[in-house]
């Protein structure tokens, strides 16, 4: 792993070996929710909890993510529980009532 200092700026290139999926706390942040699942674009296996706590300020965040381009990414988001994929159609409805998202 390298990181760079440069003033006020912190820049931390992981080694990709060492990074791994796991199940994320969110603590109802939607900051940690939403700086995981782009997390998770990179590394496979990362569980989010309570993923839906996004909706304090980007209520479409995983809507926008899974929709193909050119309006979204095309990720693929899983329920934890069943690992079915969600559409992004289900995304608005499914993460209000569920705990867990997989990506």
């Amino acid at each position: 792993m390298k990181v760079d200092v440069i003033g006020n700026d912190l820049t931390v290139f992981p080694s990709s070996k060492t990074l791994h999926g796991g199940e994320i706390e969110t603590y109802e942040d939607h900051r940690m929710a939403m700086c995981f699942a782009i997390f998770g674009l990179r590394v496979p296996g990362i569980r989010l909890k309570n993923p839906a706590c996004v909706k304090k300020t980007f209520p479409n965040f995983f809507q926008k993510l899974a929709m193909p381009a050119p309006n979204g990414l095309g990720v693929t988001i899983l329920d934890a529980n069943t690992r079915l994929a969600l559409s992004p159609q289900q995304l608005g409805v499914s993460f209000e009532q569920t705990t867990q998202a997989r990506l």
